[in-house]
């Protein structure tokens, strides 16, 4: 919460130096989004954190929740938002500050909760892991080469098809598979233990 206070205070004293407006530094509010997005996720019902069930029956409600803002036209992303952003054209928000969060919010809406999932499922993978590491040489090789593989390939196929689209229909898909190439960089960055 503290690393929170100092960016989002120094956009606004930059905003008032500067005269410019908030969503003009995008990034930070949208960290700071869903950064409390994650926060009172997990402190809501608290010791459902800790029991197998309940923490994924929380993340299920999450991405019910992130399903009916985003990506159902039903009118709800405008309710939360509208009364804190106009439809003014401004500096940095030339169609309103409500349509630029809302474009701004919409290319990543999903990563923040495959984060927690990824989170969620950390120990398991863990574990995979430590046991793979475990086998001889070449069986502990042949395993992480097959998974490399296919994320390699899986990423291939997101470089000629989403990947390759015009910058709105790219846009458009991002949030859906936009985590594709990083989790094949994390997973080849990581291919040794040490």
């Amino acid at each position: 919460l503290q690393m929170l206070w100092r960016l989002n205070f120094l956009v606004v004293f930059l905003c008032l130096s500067q005269g410019t407006t908030y969503i003009l530094y995008y990034i930070c509010p949208l960290h700071t989004y869903f950064f409390l997005m994650v926060y009172f996720t997990m402190s809501v019902g608290r010791h459902l954190n800790y029991s197998k069930y309940g923490l994924r029956l929380k993340l299920a409600f999450v991405a019910l929740l992130i399903y009916l803002v985003w990506d159902v036209d039903s009118g709800l992303f405008r309710m939360m938002h509208f009364p804190f952003m106009g439809q003014k054209p401004k500096l940095g928000a030339t169609n309103g500050s409500l349509w630029e969060w809302y474009f701004r919010s919409t290319l990543d809406h999903w990563s923040t909760f495959l984060g927690m999932i990824f989170a969620a499922n950390f120990p398991i993978t863990s574990l995979f892991y430590r046991k793979l590491e475990a086998l001889p040489p070449v069986q502990c090789w042949l395993g992480k080469g097959v998974i490399a593989l296919a994320l390699i390939a899986v990423t291939v196929v997101w470089v000629i098809g989403p990947f390759s689209h015009d910058k709105f229909t790219y846009n458009a898909t991002n949030a859906y598979f936009g985590f594709i190439p990083l989790i094949t960089y994390i997973y080849l960055r990581n291919l040794t233990p040490t």
